[in-house]
């Protein structure tokens, strides 16, 4: 009973000083440099840099208010992006456009929470807007083909294809198989080869497909709406829930990740268990987004 009272005491503290703004406003930093530890560019020359200056800006507090920090971090990922620009994440470009939002938010300091709040904003409509409109208006997407093939074929979606069809891993791992003949060539793929798949298959990728169009066009379309709309607590149900449904299955950290602090930092004062839950996705995508790496390493 006692602890049951003093877990209960202990988020209620927790609650209350989440309502601080400097609270949010240092968790905000803190996990933008986590995201960029993590996430940075993957040139070396680049990586050293940024790896430097997000440890230093992490016990640093003079150096993580810092508008010149955080745009020398906004010129580090812009450059890796630009060096990559055809093999680099969508993510990383989100990363650097929110870098550059911090600088200004940090260069600003009075408003500074409102900048980063409306940059959040900004960046929510027109990732899952033009995401959502990308995935509507194309034919090979809405068919499902696109989905059905990444479930037979993609090892990190095998788990999730295992569980909710009537395949089993023994069915993935030869389709993986197969492709990775065909990629790789050989005189092995002169013999015709086709893929496991199912019934099951299909009907799980015309779901997953339709689902994805539908929540980030909602997502976007909440976001867009007046802030004072009666729709404000919904939109991040709707953000927290298409973390969830999306990368506990598909673990891509970084933009999961970085999904989760634009939701931060649209949190009001009066929202803060909605921050302390996108602060709770923010760990859970991470560490199911390690695990998934440790298994493909170990498979």
């Amino acid at each position: 009973m006692e602890a049951r009272m003093e877990s209960a005491a202990s988020a209620k503290h927790w609650a209350s000083e989440i309502e601080s703004p400097e609270v949010r406003w240092n968790i905000c930093l803190a996990l933008s440099l986590i995201i960029v530890l993590l996430n940075g560019p993957d040139a070396w020359f680049m990586r050293g840099p940024s790896l430097g200056l997000a440890i230093l800006a992490l016990v640093s507090a003079r150096l993580r208010n810092s508008a010149l920090t955080w745009l020398a971090l906004a010129i580090i990922v812009g450059s890796g992006v630009v060096y990559d620009w055809a093999t680099s994440d969508n993510h990383k470009w989100l990363i650097g456009y929110w870098m550059l939002a911090t600088a200004c938010a940090c260069w600003a300091k009075q408003d500074r929470q409102e900048i980063l709040h409306a940059n959040g904003r900004n960046l929510l409509i027109l990732v899952m807007g033009l995401a959502a409109f990308y995935k509507a208006t194309t034919p090979s997407y809405l068919s499902g083909d696109f989905f059905e093939f990444t479930l037979l074929t993609d090892s990190r979606f095998h788990g999730f294809t295992a569980l909710l069809t009537d395949l089993n891993s023994w069915h993935l791992e030869e389709n993986r198989s197969v492709v990775m003949q065909l990629l790789l060539g050989s005189e092995w793929d002169l013999v015709p080869r086709s893929l496991h798949r199912t019934e099951s298959v299909r009907w799980l990728a015309w779901f997953l497909t339709w689902w994805t169009v539908v929540i980030e066009g909602s997502i976007a379309l909440v976001f867009a709406l007046p802030e004072k709309s009666r729709w404000h607590s919904l939109r991040h149900y709707l953000l927290l829930t298409f973390a969830v449904t999306t990368y506990m299955v598909a673990p891509v950290e970084g933009f999961g990740c970085m999904l989760m602090l634009l939701g931060m930092a649209q949190c009001q004062v009066k929202d803060r268990y909605f921050f302390m839950a996108y602060v709770v996705a923010f760990a859970l995508i991470q560490v199911v987004g390690q695990m998934a790496e440790t298994m493909w390493s170990i498979g």
